[in-house]
């Protein structure tokens, strides 16, 4: 996947709707998350075959 499109499918995410400060729940935006996730998996190899719980 493109990281563009990456970008695109992490910003139509509904972000939390009430995130608890003193768990440092904070979003984090799609431009820093989505090159967060394309190095995990591009140069670690560690997001092909996961999931993630809902």
């Amino acid at each position: 996947m493109k990281l563009k499109q990456l970008e695109g499918l992490l910003g139509g995410l509904t972000q939390f709707s009430d995130p608890k400060l003193e768990l440092e729940q904070y979003a984090t935006g799609p431009h820093i998350a989505s090159r967060m996730l394309y190095m995990a998996e591009n140069s670690f190899n560690d997001i092909t075959g996961k999931v993630v719980a809902v």
